[in-house]
């Protein structure tokens, strides 16, 4: 897997990120669609900005090398 950020969600998020996807107010990985809960699961920024918890967004490249989001190409 290509460098990607790995953090614990704290919430929120920087100005000009993109996030996964919006369920109300709350951010959710777009590959389990769960919230990303404050304090909870290890959270990975892949290259093009979108986040996922690191065991889902792990697993998706185990099949695939693009982001689920944007198609972005992160490599083998």
């Amino acid at each position: 897997m290509a460098l990607v950020q790995r953090n614990l969600y704290m919430g929120g998020g920087e100005s000009g990120s993109t996030s996964s996807t919006s369920v109300g107010d709350e951010e959710a990985c777009a590959v389990c669609l769960e919230e990303m809960v404050e304090g909870g699961k290890e959270v990975v920024r892949t290259p093009c900005k979108h986040k996922f918890h690191g065991g889902c967004i792990r697993r998706w490249f185990e099949e695939s090398g693009f982001c689920p989001l944007c198609r972005f190409n992160i490599g083998p």
